[in-house]
């Protein structure tokens, strides 16, 4: 397939680069790995995306797809969590590169990337549970004020609305974020006080369409499927604290999707 005029020119004007190891692209996507006409790997970096998304968990031996190893409150609604690889920053791999191109750039084409790779494995998961995707609500658990406002966009909210296009549904912003510390810097305990502080839900229907704001936020999410969008899932306490909100709000079934999970240290006995 050719490239739209426009879209050659943009490329042309603003050479496009590898999202892990910056090498630049050829502008014409069919000319570039595994793209699904977006401009996203090189060649080589895109068969090792390809190595990374076959990588087995150490302790189940599944692909991050199937990986069981999931926080305890994911079992009562769902077997596994749907990701396309492990996340391992401090290897500097292909996959990690390009997961953190994507919390510090607005790399359009790689947010659709990831919602494309990512949508199959969400749809085989909603119907093992008889759930249609385009009936269900995609939301995302959002990132502190501070980072949004350096790096001006949230990545969980660009991969929720993406991804919900595909699905022909809607990104809604179910949650607001009120201070709290950074996740990462904190132990599994203090990630579970931090989120339930941090996280509420969104009754104020902030960010909503006008169409929307005749109604509140618990009639809104009454009864309705909601699918959650992540990048990483590392101990699962923000998510924890959002699906007992909407739960608490009568939600119906609530599933969980990332891109990349953090693999289990434990070798498997």
């Amino acid at each position: 397939m050719s490239p739209k005029p426009m879209t050659l020119i943009k490329n042309l004007i603003f050479i496009p680069t590898c999202a892990s190891c910056r090498e630049r692209l050829s502008p014409i996507p069919s000319q570039n790995g595994m793209t699904h006409g977006k401009i996203c790997f090189c060649n080589a970096c895109a068969e090792k995306w390809y190595v990374a998304k076959a990588e087995m968990c150490p302790v189940c031996s599944e692909t991050a797809e199937f990986c069981s190893c999931v926080p305890a409150f994911f079992k009562e609604s769902q077997p596994y969590v749907p990701a396309l690889c492990y996340y391992h920053p401090e290897l500097n791999d292909t996959q990690s590169s390009a997961i953190l191109t994507m919390k510090h750039q607005k790399a359009p084409d790689l947010f659709d990337f990831m919602a494309i790779e990512l949508q199959p494995k969400i749809a085989a998961l909603l119907e093992k549970q008889g759930i249609s995707g385009s009936n269900c609500i995609f939301t995302w658990t959002p990132r502190k004020r501070s980072s949004v406002s350096k790096n001006g966009f949230d990545q969980g909210k660009e991969l929720a609305q993406r991804t919900a296009k595909l699905f022909d549904a809607h990104a809604y912003p179910l949650f607001l974020r009120f201070g709290g510390k950074e996740q990462k810097k904190l132990d599994k305990k203090e990630r579970k006080k931090n989120a339930a502080k941090a996280l509420i839900l969104n009754h104020a229907l902030l960010g909503f369409p006008r169409t929307c704001k005749d109604t509140d936020l618990q009639t809104f999410i009454a009864g309705k499927h909601v699918v959650i969008i992540d990048d990483v899932l590392t101990t699962g306490a923000t998510l924890s604290q959002a699906i007992s909100l909407l739960r608490s709000a009568g939600a119906g079934i609530t599933v969980v999707a990332c891109i990349a999970k953090s693999e289990r240290k434990e070798k498997k006995k």
